[in-house]
Formats: C-alpha cells, sequence, structure tokens
C-alpha cells in the first residue's frame, strides 16, 4: 500500500517530469490561494461553522498564505513566458 506522502510524491514527479517546476510551482500556488481564501473568510466569520471561524490570527495567516501563493503563481507566470 502506498501512503499519502508517497502518492503525492508520485504525483509531484509525473507533473514536474510532463511540464517542468512550472505546473509543480503552479499546483502549489492554486492550493495556496484557495486554502489562504478559505483561512480569510473563516477567520472574518464570513464561513461560519468551524473552530476556526471569528478568530482574527486565521484571517492573519489566510492573508500570508494568500500572499504566498500569488507570489508563487506570479513567479510559475514568468517562467511560463521565458520558456
Amino acid at each position: 500500500m502506498c501512503s499519502g506522502s508517497g502518492v503525492a510524491g508520485l504525483i509531484l514527479l509525473v507533473l514536474g517530469l510532463r511540464g517542468g517546476w512550472r505546473n509543480i510551482l503552479g499546483a502549489g500556488a492554486a492550493l495556496a490561494l484557495v486554502v489562504g481564501a478559505l483561512w480569510v473568510a473563516q477567520g472574518l466569520n464570513l464561513a461560519p461553522g468551524m473552530g476556526m471561524s471569528g478568530h482574527m490570527e486565521w484571517a492573519i495567516r489566510g492573508a500570508i498564505v494568500f500572499a504566498v501563493g500569488a507570489a508563487l503563481a506570479f513567479i510559475a507566470a514568468i517562467g511560463a513566458k521565458s520558456a
């Protein structure tokens, strides 16, 4: 049986072989953008019902993760233009 990290590593390897680091970076950027936006929404109590809802520290953490995701997306897009 494969562990979750083994499957994730295999997926990253296949993506890397097929399209280079831009695909891996783009996938990481998309994940960071979605997670960051969700954390901001929960921290601001726009998505109630979780333990993180209404706690400002999660909105701050989400904004940081979102900013990192945006930077990664920008780097991936620049890499795609230069390749």
